[in-house]
């Protein structure tokens, strides 16, 4: 929201719209937030996976990569991973553009159901390095 802010899209603080509590950025947004932590929490269950902690998005990103595990769950994994942010990304727009509250249950559910319901050419592009692209997005590249 900091970056819309800026080009004068928006006007008024620019808070976080899924905990409405601090200032929005992408660290904030996928790492620092309360929901963000504790959708992480319910992806590493879901995954039998250890905790995500994260305090950048490049952290975030780059999880998939420090973890003790055979490479095709690696790369579902960090599948999970995007399908994570991208369900957090719409819930946070939905807040901004459309003035809807997000859940902590709706957001998980939506990222398991853009999870299973990708296609072979989207998973194609996931698993070659579609995180490197995200993470530029992010870094202004």
């Amino acid at each position: 929201m900091t970056g819309l802010k800026k080009r004068g899209m928006l006007s008024g603080a620019a808070t976080c719209k899924l905990c409405r509590d601090q200032g929005e950025d992408a660290d904030h947004l996928f790492t620092g937030c309360y929901v963000a932590a504790i959708l992480w929490h319910k992806v590493s269950t879901w995954c039998k996976i250890q905790p995500i902690f994260a305090f950048t998005m490049k952290d975030l990103l780059e999880f998939h990569k420090t973890q003790l595990m055979e490479e095709p769950k690696r790369k579902y994994v960090k599948t999970i991973i995007l399908a994570t942010c991208w369900s957090i990304w719409k819930a946070r727009n939905e807040g901004i553009f459309n003035g809807k509250r997000a859940s902590i249950d709706g957001i998980f559910g939506e990222m398991q159901a853009n999870f299973c319901g990708l296609n072979a050419e989207q998973r194609k592009w996931i698993l070659i390095g579609g995180a490197g692209q995200i993470l530029s997005f992010y870094n202004g590249e």
